[in-house]
């Protein structure tokens, strides 16, 4: 299970693939991937909702990338 979990609205994907090479190149790479990511996001076919509560339920920390989109969206209010 990945340590932190990156919350955000898919209006705001480019901050948070900012965000999440930020962590890699500090040392955080034990990040949940993100849905967006190629290599190692959500596969397709897979049941996203299911795999984003599994890793914001074992996550030890959480970032929450806050814009008017994340506030607006039913699935990061969740």
């Amino acid at each position: 299970m990945s340590r932190v979990f990156i919350s955000h609205a898919s209006a705001n994907n480019a901050a948070a693939l900012a965000l999440a090479g930020w962590l890699d190149a500090n040392g955080w790479s034990d990040y949940f991937p993100l849905d967006i990511d190629d290599n190692r996001g959500i596969a397709p076919g897979e049941r996203w909702m299911a795999a984003l509560s599994g890793a914001v339920e074992g996550c030890e920390a959480v970032i929450f990338l806050v814009s008017p989109a994340w506030r607006d969206s039913k699935f990061c209010f969740a």
